[in-house]
């Protein structure tokens, strides 16, 4: 597959969320559009791409119609894809007046992030036999992603390492992030593995109730997490309002002869949430207050308490950091400078 230069575009200074209108609430269009705007902003100016460490993208739209992007990355050899694969709106509620300067993040949607490793990666190995064996097949490309026609055969499910959730409100006043991956992605044959050989004799791939998978879903997840917030950052010239970090029981998938999936929950292993909030409308914003600014705090404490998580850390300010997770370039990277250039950003024709 060729790699293809994007339609050179003029840009004038930093995305305003304020141009993004979407008839009639459409929440996929919403999150599609937020996302877009990022992306098209940060791959048409080269120095501030490969700070965040993007090297290329491509778009598509799976067999739904739902958007998605492939991503390489500097410090990958492997690629990622992001797919919304949900979006709805959530009923309003009531609000309290001690909470009435904060919109309602209403506008929710998922994205998958699934990565498909080199095999000269580490990690390659704790995929499961089927991905790493569809990872060699005719399903992938050169670019080390799936063809056209190789996306929609391989099953959902495969090459999974976390998901990104967003949360706006109808008049997009707020942005929020949230990456969610399980420290360690494991699946169980029950009844084992077995595959045929090239002789035609059945192979023990896996001993029956053995880890067939043992992915780091959240080393991996959160790699690209911090990589889009320094996007989102830089693109529509914000910090965070608050990050906050926790974690609840993670879970194990166990997996019968018939390919059907059980999911149960293992309080030995973890997952983890991070979640970071935007002002997306800058000084024109109610929320510039410290009131308003404790208020978000508050609200997202009281969330991690109502899904019972434990809470690791919430951060205001880049100087309060004491967690490896947490990039202080967040907040830091709306003030750095970036040369505007006319270079060509490349997109892979799939």
């Amino acid at each position: 597959m060729a790699w293809v230069p994007a339609q050179k575009v003029e840009t004038r200074g930093r995305v305003n969320i304020l141009e993004i209108e979407r008839p009639n609430a459409d929440p996929v269009g919403i999150v599609e559009e937020i996302f877009y705007r990022m992306f098209f902003f940060l791959f048409h100016n080269a120095e501030a791409k490969k700070y965040c460490g993007f090297s290329n993208i491509s778009f598509f739209c799976n067999e739904e119609g739902l958007p998605g992007w492939y991503l390489w990355l500097e410090e990958k050899k492997g690629a990622f894809r992001l797919d919304l694969i949900n979006g709805d709106t959530a009923p309003q509620k009531n609000q309290n007046s001690a909470e009435s300067s904060m919109p309602e993040l209403a506008v929710q949607g998922q994205f998958a992030i699934r990565y498909y490793p080199s095999e000269e990666e580490e990690c390659f190995d704790t995929y499961s036999y089927f991905e790493k064996l569809i990872r060699f097949s005719p399903l992938f490309d050169t670019t080390g992603t799936p063809t056209f026609e190789g996306r929609d055969k391989i099953p959902e499910s495969h090459f999974v390492v976390g998901h990104i959730n967003v949360r706006t409100d109808l008049s997009k006043n707020i942005l929020e992030l949230e990456g969610v991956a399980p420290e360690q992605w494991e699946d169980f044959r029950v009844d084992g593995l077995y595959l045929k050989a090239p002789d035609q004799k059945d192979y023990e791939a896996v001993v029956p109730g053995g880890r067939d998978r043992n992915v780091p879903g959240w080393v991996l997840s959160s790699f690209l997490f911090d990589k889009i917030l320094m996007g989102f950052c830089f693109s529509f010239n914000v910090s965070p309002l608050a990050v906050s970090l926790s974690s609840e029981n993670g879970f194990n998938f166990y997996i019968d002869k018939e390919n059907r999936a059980e999911k149960i929950e293992n309080p030995d292993s973890k997952q983890f949430h991070l979640t970071c909030g935007f002002n997306l409308k800058g000084e024109d914003s109610t929320l510039r207050e410290d009131r308003d600014l404790k208020i978000y705090a508050q609200n997202t404490h009281r969330r991690m308490d109502l899904n019972r998580s434990d809470v690791v850390g919430l951060w205001q300010q880049p100087e309060d950091i004491d967690n490896p997770w947490i990039n202080p370039d967040w907040w830091k990277i709306k003030e750095m400078k970036f040369r505007q250039d006319d270079s060509d950003v490349c997109y892979h024709d799939h």
